[in-house]
């Protein structure tokens, strides 16, 4: 398994792409940043994703719900369900 292929960055639109794999970036308003689990395992070439997902032993500050995280303030609007 080789992962050196191509590494590529785009923080504008909160991409990392390894091996032609795009891996979600996502930014939250403490300035930590987050990565789209699924897509991680698809870089490290597992072939049976939901297995590796219980498999991984991550410690529970660590791992979030999508929507339970909460973005910066951009552009004067807050991106969430409290405020639009």
């Amino acid at each position: 398994m080789s992962l050196d292929k191509t590494f590529f960055l785009d923080i504008f639109n909160q991409l990392l792409k390894i091996n032609d794999v795009e891996i979600m970036i996502i930014f939250d308003n403490k300035g930590k940043v987050w990565f789209g689990l699924r897509d991680v395992i698809k870089v490290l070439q597992y072939s049976n994703i939901e297995k590796a997902i219980t498999k991984i032993k991550i410690p529970k500050i660590n791992k979030k719900i999508y929507n339970d995280i909460e973005p910066p303030w951009r552009g004067g609007f807050r991106n969430n369900n409290k405020t639009l």
